[in-house]
């Protein structure tokens, strides 16, 4: 009967350090999910400010290469816009 008690005592014990080890696997891995979520906020800005930046940068370069052509005299695909 004392033997049972012990090793009832040894498996609750073994619970217990399996318990506290699985809470703070599971407070390591949640503290690990709140940060990969931050970074993919971080990198989603990131990534739509680049996107806007591109896009300006394509309008301006649009702008002023057509605005090139338009004004040059000396290119004669653009003589029908009497530049």
């Amino acid at each position: 009967m004392l033997l049972q008690l012990r090793d009832l005592e040894t498996e609750l014990d073994e619970e217990r350090k399996q318990r506290l080890a699985a809470a703070g696997n599971r407070k390591k891995l949640e503290a690990d999910l709140r940060m990969s979520a931050q970074q993919v906020d971080i990198v989603t800005k990131a990534k739509d400010d680049i996107a806007k930046q591109l896009k300006r940068a394509q309008v301006c370069a649009i702008l002023s290469f057509s605005s090139l052509f338009y004004f040059c005299p000396t290119f004669s695909f653009c003589r029908h816009l009497k530049c």
